[in-house]
Protein backbone atom coordinates (compact mmCIF):
# COMPACT_ATOMS: atom_id res chain seq x y z
CA UNK A 1 0.00 0.00 0.00
CA UNK A 2 1.17 3.14 -0.63
CA UNK A 3 -0.11 6.98 0.39
CA UNK A 4 1.01 9.85 -1.94
CA UNK A 5 0.00 12.74 -0.56
CA UNK A 6 -1.25 15.28 -3.53
CA UNK A 7 -1.95 19.54 -3.27
CA UNK A 8 -5.06 20.06 -4.94
CA UNK A 9 -5.72 23.89 -6.22
CA UNK A 10 -8.28 24.80 -5.41
CA UNK A 11 -10.30 28.37 -6.92
CA UNK A 12 -12.74 30.16 -5.29
CA UNK A 13 -15.64 31.07 -7.44
CA UNK A 14 -17.05 34.39 -5.95
CA UNK A 15 -20.70 35.21 -6.20
CA UNK A 16 -22.35 38.29 -7.29
CA UNK A 17 -21.07 41.12 -5.37
CA UNK A 18 -22.46 45.03 -4.84
CA UNK A 19 -25.93 43.58 -3.72
CA UNK A 20 -26.37 44.45 -0.70
CA UNK A 21 -28.70 40.95 0.76
CA UNK A 22 -28.25 38.42 -2.06
CA UNK A 23 -31.26 36.02 -2.56
CA UNK A 24 -30.41 33.77 0.24
CA UNK A 25 -30.06 36.39 3.25
CA UNK A 26 -34.11 37.23 3.69
CA UNK A 27 -33.48 37.47 7.35
CA UNK A 28 -31.14 40.59 6.76
CA UNK A 29 -33.59 41.88 4.85
CA UNK A 30 -36.50 41.37 7.35
CA UNK A 31 -34.34 42.49 10.34
CA UNK A 32 -33.05 45.44 7.96
CA UNK A 33 -36.80 46.80 7.32
CA UNK A 34 -38.21 45.86 10.38
CA UNK A 35 -35.68 47.76 12.71
CA UNK A 36 -35.44 50.68 9.99
CA UNK A 37 -39.26 50.72 9.43
CA UNK A 38 -39.00 51.19 5.48
CA UNK A 39 -36.39 50.58 2.99
CA UNK A 40 -35.86 52.08 -0.40
CA UNK A 41 -34.20 49.62 -3.56
CA UNK A 42 -32.87 51.31 -6.16
CA UNK A 43 -34.21 50.87 -9.43
CA UNK A 44 -31.41 48.68 -11.41
CA UNK A 45 -31.07 46.26 -7.88
CA UNK A 46 -32.43 42.57 -9.26
CA UNK A 47 -31.26 40.43 -6.62
CA UNK A 48 -32.99 42.40 -3.39
CA UNK A 49 -35.83 43.09 -5.43
CA UNK A 50 -36.10 39.14 -6.28
CA UNK A 51 -35.75 38.91 -2.53
CA UNK A 52 -38.37 41.57 -1.56
CA UNK A 53 -40.84 39.97 -4.32
CA UNK A 54 -40.70 36.27 -2.84
CA UNK A 55 -41.42 38.10 0.98
CA UNK A 56 -43.70 40.50 -0.51
CA UNK A 57 -45.71 37.49 -1.93
CA UNK A 58 -45.60 35.91 1.84
CA UNK A 59 -47.11 39.32 3.00
CA UNK A 60 -43.85 40.57 5.34
CA UNK A 61 -43.63 43.62 3.37
CA UNK A 62 -45.77 46.35 1.57
CA UNK A 63 -43.90 47.38 -1.26
CA UNK A 64 -44.36 51.04 -3.16
CA UNK A 65 -43.06 51.95 -6.50
CA UNK A 66 -41.46 55.78 -6.82
CA UNK A 67 -42.54 57.60 -9.35
CA UNK A 68 -39.73 60.06 -10.88
CA UNK A 69 -42.46 62.81 -9.16
CA UNK A 70 -41.56 61.22 -5.74
CA UNK A 71 -45.03 60.01 -5.63
CA UNK A 72 -45.91 56.21 -4.67
CA UNK A 73 -48.13 53.73 -5.35
CA UNK A 74 -48.34 50.36 -3.75
CA UNK A 75 -47.44 47.49 -5.27
CA UNK A 76 -49.67 44.24 -5.70
CA UNK A 77 -47.59 40.94 -5.17
CA UNK A 78 -48.10 39.92 -9.11
CA UNK A 79 -46.65 43.47 -9.96
CA UNK A 80 -43.28 42.86 -7.66
CA UNK A 81 -42.81 39.22 -8.70
CA UNK A 82 -42.02 40.99 -12.52
CA UNK A 83 -39.12 42.25 -10.77
CA UNK A 84 -38.98 45.56 -13.45
CA UNK A 85 -36.36 47.77 -12.68
CA UNK A 86 -37.44 50.66 -14.58
CA UNK A 87 -38.38 52.92 -11.04
CA UNK A 88 -37.19 52.64 -7.18
CA UNK A 89 -39.11 50.45 -4.29
CA UNK A 90 -39.27 51.55 -1.37
CA UNK A 91 -40.02 48.55 1.10
CA UNK A 92 -41.92 48.98 4.78
CA UNK A 93 -42.65 46.61 7.12
CA UNK A 94 -46.55 45.39 7.15
CA UNK A 95 -48.26 46.67 10.49
CA UNK A 96 -51.43 44.57 11.99
CA UNK A 97 -53.52 46.79 10.57
CA UNK A 98 -52.22 45.74 6.63
CA UNK A 99 -51.25 48.90 5.86
CA UNK A 100 -47.69 50.39 5.84
CA UNK A 101 -46.04 52.30 8.68
CA UNK A 102 -45.91 55.00 5.80
CA UNK A 103 -49.20 54.60 4.58
CA UNK A 104 -50.90 55.40 8.73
Amino acid sequence: MRSESRSAVVIPFPGRRGAPFAQSEPKDLLDTVYTAGSMPVTADDRSTKAAVARLHLFGFFVVEEIAADGSARVMLPSETARLELVRPWRISRRHANGRSANLG
